[in-house]
């Protein structure tokens, strides 16, 4: 699955993630790194590429809210 993502919760190593401009539903939680983790923010908008088990394959724009 890909497309545009908004964060709407942020735990250690996992993002939760609901569907934006044309994608519906909520995806949670992908495992990310730590480093991932601590530098995003809810509200975040990102373009990304997720495999089946909800782990990030690629990433593209991230837009600060």
């Amino acid at each position: 699955m890909d497309g545009y993502f908004r964060v709407t919760k942020i735990e250690p190593r996992k993002l939760w993630l609901e569907g934006y401009m044309g994608i519906k539903g909520t995806v949670s939680p992908v495992s990310v790194s730590t480093g991932i983790s601590s530098m995003c923010k809810v509200g975040w908008v990102i373009n990304l590429e997720l495999g089946k088990s909800w782990k990030m394959l690629e990433c593209g724009n991230v837009y600060p809210r």
